[in-house]
């Protein structure tokens, strides 16, 4: 059986309705990381955005719970990565900071067109979390 870690992403977006991305690998990803001993999942969360992107964890403000999703991982071992998406708003201008020692080449704002453009080869989960916030919005729910 494989060793589950629990984890928290955000995606974030600021006030000209631009969502932020990070690109690793060739990808535009979202920030997520594995949740630290004594951290909850939201703060989780806003901790691995504020590293990945450089926002200060204190202009993130956490709006609603998103979405889970799962996928597969491999560092030294293979393990189930369960990750809890929060939706965060921010008024921040300042510069992004991609978090280097983890892959991460840049951090930019993207709208859902830029997104959906460029995504091509981003991970199904990324597709599904952003898609997932954009039906919230065509259903008016946020």
């Amino acid at each position: 059986m494989l060793e589950k870690v629990k984890a928290g992403g955000g995606l974030v977006i600021n006030k000209e309705g631009k969502l932020l991305f990070i690109f690793r690998k060739g990808i535009w990803d979202l920030p997520k990381g594995k949740m630290d001993l004594g951290e909850t999942l939201e703060e989780t969360a806003v901790r691995e955005t504020s590293e990945e992107t450089g926002v200060p964890k204190n202009k993130l403000k956490v709006l609603t719970f998103l979405t889970t999703t799962r996928h597969i991982f491999y560092k030294t071992t293979e393990k189930i990565k369960d990750c809890s998406w929060y939706l965060m708003k921010t008024k921040y201008k300042g510069k992004l900071v991609p978090q280097k020692k983890e892959g991460i080449e840049k951090c930019e704002w993207l709208t859902l067109e830029e997104f959906k453009t460029l995504s091509i080869n981003s991970p199904s989960r990324v597709k599904y979390v952003v898609n997932f916030y954009e039906q919230l919005l065509w259903y008016e729910i946020l």
